[in-house]
């Protein structure tokens, strides 16, 4: 299989037998698969392995891959910063909606799902957000910081994962960005991964009183 369609049926698998492909592996195939997976899946892949082969996998892995993922494996599994992406959106609020859309078709490639693009500062800080659907509402000519939703709402990096759960039902959100210092955008938590999470709780608190 090429990297991009091996990386895609990874992530399709038990986390067990992820582990076990990846450490069957030569590095440098292993590390040119790992590297197209999406960030937060990479991530947690490389945490479950011996640190050793995790750190030559970053080694090996292209640069900026490998700084989106050591990011990520900064934060503990069962925290909001644990659970996010760096895979998303950012535009600045100056652009026009016709502008914005003109961009967008340029990412489209590399985001596989927009739910929203989050307008930014030249230093990261979170000023709002908008959809697709404002885009093509709003007139061509409308600025972003017109027609975005300010002040959005967000989460910690180190909120649990049943605080994110209780903001993406709360405002009914198919995404929650998280904010660092000064509000920095650091990445967004999917309502999958919300899910996928939250299931997997259950399943270990299941298991632990089953015995």
């Amino acid at each position: 299989l090429a990297p991009e369609a091996a990386a895609k049926a990874l992530t399709e698998v038990e986390p067990k037998v992820r582990r076990r492909l990846i450490a069957a592996l030569p590095a440098e195939r292993a590390a040119d698969i790992v590297e197209r997976m999406p960030p937060d899946e990479a991530a947690d892949l490389l945490a479950a392995l011996p640190q050793r082969q995790s750190d030559l996998l970053l080694e090996k892995m292209e640069r900026d891959e490998a700084a989106d993922v050591q990011q990520l494996l900064r934060y503990e599994p069962d925290t909001a910063g644990g659970m996010m992406t760096t895979e998303f959106v950012t535009l600045p609020a100056h652009l026009t909606a016709a502008e914005a859309l003109e961009r967008l078709r340029g990412l489209a490639r590399e985001v596989e799902l927009i739910y929203y693009i989050y307008l930014v500062d030249p230093a990261a800080r979170l000023q709002g957000v908008v959809t697709i659907r404002h885009l093509l509402l709003f007139d061509p000519g409308a600025r972003l910081e017109e027609i975005m939703r300010r002040d959005p709402v967000s989460v910690r990096p180190d909120d649990t994962p049943e605080r994110v759960a209780e903001i993406t039902e709360k405002y009914n959100l198919l995404a929650v960005p998280v904010l660092g210092p000064q509000g920095k955008l650091l990445g967004i938590v999917t309502v999958d991964d919300v899910l996928t999470h939250m299931t997997a709780l259950a399943w270990k608190w299941k298991l632990g009183h089953a015995r």
